[in-house]
């Protein structure tokens, strides 16, 4: 009882979609890494699932994802031989480069408002300046500095290294790549298992076939179910005829008695 509650575990938590996908990003990693030796063309930032924070972000279960919804003229002319499953029809995407950019911009604010006051604090310091003059500078820098103007939309206020990744974040185009990599190492895993040791069941050999002694070995018909495809062709052979070799040195073939 227990080997059968075993056996049916395994093949519940082994032939499953998660199973296979989970395996195959293993054994892609592992043939990178072994690839990934020189630093001159050293593969950096390879995900071949989409960043979490990019507008193309992925949230739904990798496994069973929603149908997309399709064109409404197409879907209106078209047949519809499969129905969306439970997970139904959703349009996928990501805003979590929505609360990076305000994160970014926040901060970025408060960093410039901060060195502008250090710089007004320094220049009345160095050159005292009127209360006229002064009122007018501080109300020409509430108005142009980094402000927008009444009614306009809300800008964000980025340093060029933040342009930078908030671009390779959310470029389509550079995770084509990562998925072309992915692509391009799968079937070397594939080459790899058809060359490895790989487990191999068959059923016992039949009592037909066993025979050491020197005399004749049964007659008894051999079951087509006891053989698996070509791994071995039941015959019926008799003493003479068992290793025997030609002139060759290959194996004589066997006669029926």
């Amino acid at each position: 009882m227990c080997i059968l509650l075993g056996a049916f575990t395994m093949a519940g938590s082994g032939c499953t979609r998660p199973f296979y996908r989970k395996q195959a990003d293993k054994e892609v990693n592992e043939v990178l890494a072994e690839k990934d030796r020189y630093p001159n063309w050293a593969i950096e930032q390879f995900h071949v699932y989409p960043d979490p924070r990019a507008r193309f972000a992925d949230p739904c279960d990798p496994d069973h994802p929603p149908m997309p919804p399709d064109d409404p003229a197409a879907w209106d002319m078209s047949p519809h031989p499969q129905r969306p499953g439970k997970e139904g029809t959703a349009v996928v995407g990501g805003t979590g480069y929505l609360d990076l950019l305000e994160r970014w911009d926040e901060e970025n604010r408060a960093e410039a408002a901060a060195a502008s006051k250090e710089k007004a604090n320094g220049e009345v310091k160095g050159k005292p300046q009127s209360a006229t003059g002064s009122g007018g500078n501080q109300t020409a820098a509430s108005t142009t500095s980094l402000s927008s103007k009444p009614g306009a939309l809300h800008p964000y206020l980025l340093k060029l290294e933040q342009a930078v990744e908030l671009g390779l974040i959310n470029s389509r185009e550079y995770q084509d790549r990562r998925e072309d990599l992915y692509m391009t190492s799968l079937p070397v895993t594939l080459e790899r298992f058809s060359f490895a040791a790989q487990f191999f069941a068959v059923e016992h050999q039949p009592d037909s076939l066993q025979h050491d002694g020197p005399g004749p070995v049964s007659d008894k018909p051999i079951d087509d179910q006891s053989r698996l495809g070509a791994a071995f062709v039941a015959r019926r052979r008799s003493s003479g005829d068992v290793g025997a070799a030609d002139a060759g040195g290959t194996q004589s073939p066997l006669r029926d008695s």
